[in-house]
């Protein structure tokens, strides 16, 4: 859409149509440009119900990128408003957003016209019916919005809050039946809703023809990552853990990953907002500004968490050692009291001994 010429029509005071030539700039508002030398041809009007525009452009062949529109697939779209009518002749009304919209192929190579004026009327020129050969995609706005919501929520949802939530219940709980029965199928639950949301995003990009972009690229590889990677990571460290009661690289690998898989889709959830901002108006400002704050108290939130165990680890390990420290002086100071005992058993002994030599002598 962004670089074409839209030929919006819509009734005319005196009953006939309305042309207002556009300039498409993507998903965005667009306004009338005068430069557009488009016209309408006779047998245009609203007859029966039905509005008919037959346009003659003088400049249209070629699109804001430079590309020429003739040839056998030329890329066209469409959109419409539900509701009541607007009339009006001003070329240059301010239009609400569309309710549908699609777009669809033609083969330009088998246009007709010639010198004529006017083909539409010339019966010269037979005219076909190019909706056999159009590969036509329509788009619901209102379903579209709904995607794009679930997307906006499902994916913030797996990155920002589970992913490192259940990540911290290794922190929280630290027992050998966390992994087991906690993380790993909370992890699983989060995999999932990682996956629907994905599924959004992409069907929002497959709607709107943005599947190329920076942010859903870096979705791709993110979810696939979780998906195969960590999984396998995290299975080969818990079959370690059991053999060993230790931790391996995998280990090690799988809790770093995490990390900076959650920190990736935290950042991607922010593009994702800027590149949606790129591509539509209609983008509100409160959305980005809850997701910073939610983001913000989530890093400080799981910072707090890990410093904490690390802190408590520390100190059960000081306690430990002073404990063990105590038990071996303890078991030290027994050990000398028995020997002392033992010396003074011997020097009775030998005292007594001496004692009875000397009333024998």
């Amino acid at each position: 859409m962004a670089g074409g010429n839209i030929f919006l029509i819509y009734a005319s005071l005196d009953g006939s149509v309305t042309l207002s030539p556009r300039k498409a700039f993507g998903h965005l508002d667009v306004f009338y440009d005068p430069n557009i030398q488009a016209y309408l041809l006779e047998g245009s009007g609203v007859h029966d119900g039905v509005m008919t525009a037959n346009i003659r452009c003088d400049n249209c062949m070629h699109l804001g990128n430079g590309d020429n529109i003739i040839g056998s697939s030329s890329s066209w779209g469409w959109a419409m408003r539900h509701g009541y009518p607007l009339v009006s002749s001003d070329v240059a009304v301010r239009i609400h957003k569309h309710d549908v919209h699609g777009s669809f192929t033609l083969d330009l190579t088998r246009a007709i016209g010639g010198n004529s004026s006017n083909p539409f009327l010339d019966s010269t020129y037979p005219h076909h019916d190019a909706t056999p050969f159009s590969k036509e995609h329509v788009i619901d706005d209102a379903l579209l919005y709904s995607k794009r919501v679930a997307h906006g929520v499902m994916t913030p949802i797996a990155f920002v809050l589970m992913f490192p939530g259940f990540g911290l219940l290794l922190h929280i709980y630290p027992s050998r039946h966390t992994v087991l029965w906690m993380h790993a199928p909370m992890q699983i639950i989060a995999v999932c809703v990682a996956l629907i949301g994905l599924g959004f995003g992409v069907s929002v990009s497959m709607d709107l023809k943005l599947s190329k972009g920076y942010h859903p690229t870096i979705g791709y590889v993110l979810v696939g990552v979780v998906l195969l990677i960590q999984p396998v990571l995290g299975i080969v460290q818990h079959l370690h853990f059991r053999r060993s009661g230790g931790t391996a690289i995998y280990g090690v690998l799988h809790r770093w990953f995490g990390r900076l898989l959650s920190a990736i889709g935290i950042v991607n959830g922010g593009l994702g907002f800027y590149y949606a901002n790129q591509h539509t108006e209609d983008i509100p400002p409160i959305p980005p500004i809850i997701y910073g704050m939610v983001c913000g108290g989530v890093c400080i939130l799981y910072v707090f968490v890990v410093m904490w165990r690390r802190e408590k680890t520390r100190s059960q390990a000081i306690i430990a050692k002073f404990q063990t420290e105590s038990l071996q002086n303890k078991s030290d100071l027994d050990q000398g009291s028995d020997n002392l005992d033992s010396a003074r058993s011997g020097s009775v002994e030998s005292s007594s001994i001496s004692e009875k030599k000397w009333q024998v002598s």
